[in-house]
């Protein structure tokens, strides 16, 4: 029983770190990924399947 709270404790520690990760390679990605054409932080349907098309 007192294995458990450690187990747990490990997980948790491996996967906060993991996400840290993942956040900092998007960020460091984020300009090379960018759509210039979206401005606005809400777009429509009709704005982005063009987008989508294209691929």
């Amino acid at each position: 029983m007192k294995r458990i709270p450690l187990f747990i404790f490990t997980l948790l520690t491996f996967s906060l770190q993991a996400q840290d990760k993942l956040t900092s390679q998007l960020y460091d990605t984020y300009e090379e990924f960018k759509e210039s054409s979206l401005g606005e932080r809400r777009i429509k349907h009709g704005d982005i399947q063009p987008l989508i098309s294209k691929i």
